[in-house]
């Protein structure tokens, strides 16, 4: 459902927008830009679904197919992190910077042991 189609259930109930905005203490230019579908001019994050849920309800968008519309179209993707090589541990980075400032050598590498057959 299209935000223009819960203007329009709005006006056949004979509901205003300051009616809406006086029950659900949303300002009526949010409510004028959910109407018009500029989902950007509300406050985001959390208060963004909320005031889409609240004006749905108070049209009897029972199915919340406006809610279920900006998500489709508009809620930010969550994008996962481009996988990368794994992050140093930060002792051994520290490590590094003190030997550094103090001048001394790094560690030597451990040495490789064969392990005898049992």
């Amino acid at each position: 459902m299209l935000p223009q189609d819960l203007m329009d259930r709005r006006t056949a109930k004979g509901v205003s927008l300051l009616q809406i905005a006086t029950a659900t203490k949303i300002g009526v230019r949010y409510l004028e830009a959910i109407e018009c579908g500029e989902f950007q001019k509300l406050p985001g994050g959390f208060y963004t679904e909320s005031y889409i849920r609240q004006y749905a309800q108070a049209v009897d968008d029972a199915d919340n197919a406006l809610l279920d519309y900006y998500r489709s179209a508009f809620a930010p993707q969550i994008v996962e992190p481009a996988a990368g090589p794994e992050p140093e541990v930060w002792m051994d980075r520290f490590r590094e910077v003190v030997r550094s400032a103090l001048g001394l050598s790094p560690d030597p590498p451990l040495p490789v042991t064969k392990s005898r057959p049992a």
